[in-house]
């Protein structure tokens, strides 16, 4: 496992890592127009549970965290997690190894990171 402080940007202190998820959330609901209880409603969490997430005040699971993405119209998982995944090579296979904020993962680690990304 990757101790946490290699999979945040400089900028994203662990303590903070929900407050920022939760701003994005918050973020993007509002840019779309969406109540929290709706959002709420297409998720299957209750509205406090949303008001919560956005003050960082609640853990998310993973499959939450896509069903929001989904929920909000989102491109990619990406785009909403502060996480810093980059492929340390190009993108057709080549790379040995996936970089996270530094750290390296296996091959076989990096496509499954991929594949998430991608199909969420």
């Amino acid at each position: 496992m990757l101790p946490l402080d290699t999979l945040f940007p400089d900028s994203v202190e662990q303590a903070d890592l929900y407050s920022v998820f939760g701003k994005r959330v918050a973020d993007e609901r509002l840019a779309r127009k969406i109540s929290q209880q709706k959002l709420a409603n297409l998720v299957g969490l209750s509205r406090a549970s949303i008001a919560n997430i956005e003050a960082g005040r609640q853990r998310v699971l993973l499959h939450q965290a896509i069903e929001l993405v989904q929920a909000l119209k989102m491109q990619t998982i990406s785009d909403i997690l502060p996480l810093n995944v980059a492929l340390a090579g190009d993108l057709k296979g080549k790379a040995k190894a996936v970089k996270i904020s530094g750290s390296t993962v296996s091959r076989n680690e990096a496509a499954t990171i991929a594949q998430i990304v991608e199909n969420s």
